[in-house]
């Protein structure tokens, strides 16, 4: 099922004692009604795991697998993440800002961190504030299985 909603998207990046790593953060700003699962997860979440990313683990330790056949692209000032599973992109291109080093690290990663959740505190035109923030709202969203996840290749063209 191609994601056909308005998504808040958000590029960031943080710094890890290995390197800066960039983030893409999806959210359905509708909030759309949950599906029972072995975890009641949003639609949009649904749908991601449906399209290949994996159900962020409610332990300590935040594992993002790679997502296989993902890619995020770049093409001429926009961005898109297409999954294998969906004959069309899983975010369609838009143009978002990305903070200053963002293409450089995916670059020098090769990929790009994914993570698409229920609520992530993303709304059209914020940042995505500073890095506790956003891990603590991460943290949240995990705890209520509100979080897919995924590594992806990144393609600039």
């Amino acid at each position: 099922m191609p994601i056909t909603t308005a998504v808040n998207a958000q590029a960031a990046l943080l710094d890890h004692p290995e390197g800066a790593t960039p983030y893409l953060l999806l959210q359905d700003p509708h909030q759309q009604m949950t599906v029972s699962g072995p975890d009641t997860v949003t639609t949009f979440v649904a749908a991601a795991l449906g399209a290949g990313l994996h159900l962020a683990p409610r332990n300590s330790t935040l594992s993002v697998p790679a997502a296989a056949g993902w890619q995020v692209r770049l093409s001429k000032g926009l961005l898109s993440v297409h999954s294998p599973r969906l004959s069309a992109p899983f975010l369609h291109p838009l143009r978002l800002t990305l903070p200053p080093g963002w293409r450089r690290a995916a670059q020098k990663l090769g990929g790009v961190l994914i993570f698409a959740g229920d609520d992530l505190g993303l709304s059209p035109g914020t940042g995505a504030g500073s890095s506790d923030a956003l891990m603590e709202t991460v943290s949240a969203a995990v705890a209520r299985a509100g979080l897919a996840v995924g590594t992806a290749p990144f393609r600039e063209r």
